[in-house]
């Protein structure tokens, strides 16, 4: 019969023995992987597998032959292996819907088909069940099955991770990567094995004392360079970040004056990262100070705790051990007291099981039996216990940095907190969600999934799905819609680029993502809540070639029409466009638009709820994303412009954000086809030599902009609407016309506010009726950067001479030419000042462009 604290360690699967009384271990070598590997057979043991680089032989030994084996010369120590924790059709998740993939589905007419997807957790129980309800289909079970069994007679958390993804990608093909909840080399095999084989991988295992919690665990270490590897398939991976924010102590040792079999007590106490819960266990019991943590464990629960500190694996001189007593009578339980002496890990690890028929609460004590003082992770992992008032399963709680081994890593992958489904407004984070950041500084979680949803509960698994273990699969199942949407992002596709093609495909998940919390990133929701619609269109779509000429064109004014807000979904794209982010507009057959016969269109285009400097580009659909911009525009700011924009394929036009995250409107005004009578006219040369639009060119910090700049294209019938308003702290721009009597002044584009989007057709100017040739926005002047040769600011009363024909898609004057339309935009004005852009070689007028 087994001791209490074996028993213990049984019943918690961390003491693993087979039928036969084999029990898995890890031998680690005293010089050479084959003299322990050697060892282990002389034993009468078998080895699992080995692991080179970690310097590690997995083993099933007889456990009367482990005091044989440690004393061998070949071996230098015997441990338990390290063994991973869960995160733990007919129902569909309703995070399909709060994540927008329903969207995305209907929208781009995208399901996942083309892409496979991996899962990894404790097995497919119920799997069988899953498919006759229809919930999921064919399973590739087999390909990766690392463990010793089927993996159908496993747990079922597996199963309700691919219900999932098959919700939200149903066309992917889905596989399934079973190690059997085994050891962290069984698991980084899985990983090994899905990582050739499929697109995107997801996993909801968090290991604990396997490394220290700064992504270079043998865990986490391996996730990132499987991710990483130029010859593998993958091109995603998502895991969960852990459900530890209530689970999780980190503090430096602090000397409690009391010691305890010699060795010195550390003071457990709030502190401005730990909470108090009020229930700690005393030094003694007429001290005020603390020398305990306390868990509160019901009758037949468990808990197991992980404790190690900041010195460097396989070289900790520093040696502490963790003790368990009964907080109501102080009576020792059970110790973890490894010895640190200069070549062991810095860890401890102890597990009790409640077997008194009573609640019962235990106090964890940390001494100190040697060395110099360290800083503390101490994991408290609680099966069947109490919640203190910290809102935490035991009294000194430490939420931040409370991210597992696996969950911290780092080399692009995705890692996903949760909100709960039935949280009003899906905006908060969950109390247990675990939150960075990581050891080593950086941001956890990514990004932030939703749990508490609706699965089948096949294999007996609990329905709703709580956890990051849920949030984990809705990220990977977006992850396959992205690339179905952006098939070139997946190996063996034109121009694959592995390592591009990952960065992508991780920046347009986190960079769509709907930012909550503190701007930007953050330790507690990363870049925000998923957003499926949104992340397919964060990604460069490769150009169909160059825009076609246009024919000249005739302007059309139409009544104003809202044809896009993100505010409303109006357009079809229910959310701010983020960094690096498109949307793609159909502008044709909408707000008075012909579905055919449209060269161009006119529209004010305005940016708000702006979270960050960044600029709109606005280009035909179907050809590369043009260095140009239409509006610059800083955080807080509500800018339009007027945007005249030739139409691209399918009728659409793209929109860029460069930075941050925005809302876009559009309201259309007009656009360019043909004549009314559908007979061409001929344009005559003539054109007026002062710009249409002027405003008083009296330079004042905040000119009032009565008289706002407007675009007005060539010479033909244009609309009148501002398009400019007030200098900014920013930049400051205007869609101008200018006429040309040889080539004339401009820069490019940037800013304006106060979007009251109206407009209205007015007649000509006088000099006689042009055509309207739309081109692809280019950009032909730069003067930060030297574009079309001139470096530097323009100077007070300086006139710039500036080529405009012959450059940028503008054929040259003597293909008759008679005016161009320009964004132009001036930034890092040192002084208020105004800007007019005028025919070259006449008399400057007295009229303004930009203030």
């Amino acid at each position: 019969m087994l001791p209490d604290d074996l028993r213990a360690a049984v019943d918690a699967h961390l003491l693993r023995l087979d039928d036969r009384g084999g029990v898995q271990v890890y031998v680690q070598p005293l010089a050479s992987l084959e003299g322990a590997v050697d060892a282990v057979g002389a034993a009468g043991g078998s080895v699992e597998r080995s692991d080179s680089e970690a310097r590690i032989v997995q083993a099933r030994v007889p456990i009367g032959a482990l005091r044989a084996l440690s004393a061998d010369s070949a071996v230098q120590l015997i441990r338990l292996p390290d063994y991973g924790v869960k995160e733990a059709g007919s129902v569909t998740t309703q995070g399909d819907a709060i994540l927008k993939a329903n969207l995305a589905r209907a929208s781009l007419g995208v399901d996942g088909t083309g892409v496979r997807v991996g899962v990894i957790s404790d097995g497919v129980g119920g799997l069988a069940s899953s498919q006759a309800s229809g919930d999921l289909g064919f399973v590739n079970t087999t390909t990766c099955n690392i463990g010793p069994g089927d993996p159908q007679s496993n747990g079922a958390e597996g199963t309700a991770m691919l219900e999932i993804v098959h919700d939200l990608a149903p066309g992917a093909e889905l596989w399934f990567g079973d190690f059997d909840l085994g050891t962290d080399l069984d698991f980084n095999a899985a990983v090994d094995c899905l990582a050739a084989n499929t697109d995107v991988v997801v996993d909801d295992i968090a290991w604990f004392n396997v490394g220290p919690y700064d992504g270079t665990s043998v865990v986490s270490a391996n996730t990132s360079t499987e991710l990483n590897r130029p010859t593998n398939r993958i091109r995603a991976y998502a895991n969960a970040v852990g459900n530890f924010a209530g689970q999780h102590y980190q503090e430096p040792f602090a000397d409690s004056g009391f010691t305890y079999a010699s060795e010195r007590i550390h003071r457990f106490q709030a502190s401005a990262n730990t909470s108090d819960g009020g229930f700690g266990f005393r030094c003694s019991s007429n001290s005020p100070v603390y020398c305990g943590d306390t868990v509160t464990v019901v009758n037949g629960g468990a808990v197991v705790i992980y404790l190690q500190w900041n010195d460097a694996f396989g070289a900790s001189a520093n040696d502490y051990d963790l003790i368990l007593f009964d907080k109501s009578t102080g009576a020792f339980l059970t110790a973890s007291s490894d010895s640190q002496s200069g070549f062991q890990d810095p860890i401890e690890q102890v597990v009790w099981v409640n077997s008194s028929g009573i609640t019962q609460s235990y106090a964890a004590v940390i001494g100190q039996f040697s060395g110099s003082a360290r800083t503390f992770d101490m994991f408290v992992l609680c099966f069947g216990c109490a919640t203190y008032s910290n809102n935490a399963q035991h009294n000194f709680n430490t939420a931040s940095s409370s991210v597992p081994a696996n969950s911290d890593a780092g080399g692009g992958v995705v890692t996903a907190g949760t909100i709960n489904a039935s949280e009003p407004g899906n905006d908060n984070i969950t109390s247990y969600s675990s939150l960075g950041p990581t050891n080593d500084g950086r941001t956890k979680p990514d990004i932030t999934g939703i749990d508490g949803v609706s699965i089948t509960g096949a294999g007996g698994f609990p329905n709703p799905f709580y956890g990051t273990s849920a949030a984990a699969p809705h990220i990977g199942a977006i992850a396959a819609l992205v690339l179905a949407c952006q098939p070139q992002l997946k190996t063996g596709e034109l121009g694959d680029n592995p390592a591009s093609d990952r960065t992508a495909m991780r920046n347009a998940l986190l960079n769509s993502a709907t930012d909550l919390g503190a701007v930007g990133m953050d330790n507690v929701y990363g870049a925000g809540r998923a957003n499926a619609l949104g992340a397919c269109m964060c990604v460069d779509a490769p150009s169909s070639g160059p825009a076609p000429v246009g024919s000249p064109a005739y302007y059309h004014p139409v009544t104003p029409a809202r044809i896009l807000d993100t505010r409303t979904g109006t357009g079809g794209f229910p959310s701010k466009i983020g960094q690096g982010c498109h949307a793609s507009v159909q502008v044709t057959g909408v707000g008075g638009v012909p579905a055919s016969g449209v060269t161009a269109v006119v529209m004010n285009t305005t940016v708000t709820e702006v979270s960050a400097p960044s600029y709109l580009t606005v280009y035909p659909s179907g050809i590369a994303r043009p260095l140009a911009s239409n509006l610059n525009f800083v955080a807080g700011q509500t800018v339009p412009n007027l945007v005249t924009v030739k139409v691209g394929a399918g009728g659409k036009v793209d929109i860029y954000n460069a930075a941050g995250q925005t809302q876009v409107i559009f309201d259309v005004v007009g656009w360019y086809g043909d004549a009314p009578d559908a007979s061409p006219f001929t344009p005559t040369p003539s054109v007026t030599a002062s710009p249409t639009a002027t405003a008083s060119p009296t330079a004042t910090a905040t000119p009032t902009p009565t008289a706002s700049p407007t675009a007005t294209p060539s010479s033909s019938p244009s609309p009148t609407s501002p398009t400019s308003d007030t200098a900014t702290p920013a930049s400051t721009e205007s869609a101008t016309a200018t006429p040309i009597a040889t080539p004339s002044a401009t820069p490019a584009p940037t800013a304006a506010a106060t979007p009251t989007p109206t407009a209205a057709a007015t007649p000509p100017p006088a000099g006689g009726y042009g055509y309207y040739h739309a081109l692809p926005p280019s950009r032909i002047l730069d003067t930060r950067f030297g574009v079309q040769g001139f470096t530097g600011k323009v100077g007070t009363n300086a006139t710039v001479d500036v080529p405009v024909t012959n450059i940028g898609g503008v054929p040259p004057v003597a293909a008759g030419v008679t005016a161009v339309v320009l964004n132009v935009t001036v930034t890092e004005a040192t002084a208020a000042s105004y800007l007019t852009a005028y025919p070259s070689n006449a008399s400057r007028p007295l009229a303004s462009n930009l203030n």
